[in-house]
């Protein structure tokens, strides 16, 4: 049995060595969390206690000579009609507001790709995550949690790097046959 000093400060005890594992499991103890042994008299911290924290081996463990397979098995069945059913149900449900931002995203989008020069390059840093932004703002729909524009313009800012770089990497990807083709 162990005493125990908890996060605020308090004495818990005595408590048995599972409990203290389970605190341990848990995250309310950690290997700096103060322990004192039934009838001793020095407190110590737990990661000095080799039944709570075992000491680390220097020998890295064995690497089996047989790779796994690494690939789960997959369950569950993906339903087309089922995902067109809920995607109509959803667009019925606001069908005018739906529009609407789709038809504003991509009149912007039109319109940024009609500015000559600088247009292009806005397009080319932009169009990515403002389709990034459409599609979480029709994957809210799905889920009943749609702020409206508000969806398009946080992905826009808050995952700009990853949006563009996926529209980017997927163009170069699309368009690598046709440059080789034309290299004689």
């Amino acid at each position: 049995m162990y005493s125990i000093v908890g996060g605020d400060g308090k004495t818990y005890g005595p408590v048995s060595s599972d409990e203290i594992h389970r605190w341990i499991r848990e995250g309310r103890a950690d290997q700096s969390t103060k322990v004192k042994r039934e009838g001793a008299q020095n407190w110590e911290e737990l990661g000095t206690l080799s039944e709570f924290y075992p000491a680390q081996t220097t020998t890295p463990p064995k690497i089996s000579s047989v790779p796994s397979s690494g690939v789960p098995a997959a369950t569950g069945t993906v339903r087309i009609k089922d995902c067109l059913s809920a995607a109509w149900g959803a667009y019925r449900q606001d069908p005018w507001r739906i529009t609407g931002i789709i038809v504003l995203v991509f009149l912007a989008q039109f319109l940024l790709n009609s500015i000559p020069l600088a247009g292009a390059l806005l397009a080319f840093l932009l169009n990515g995550p403002i389709l990034g932004g459409v599609y979480h703002f029709c994957l809210q729909i799905l889920h009943g949690h749609t702020r409206g524009i508000v969806d398009v313009t946080d992905i826009v800012k808050q995952r700009f790097l990853p949006c563009f770089l996926a529209t980017t990497v997927s163009s170069l990807l699309a368009f690598a046959p046709l440059l080789l083709a034309l290299i004689p």
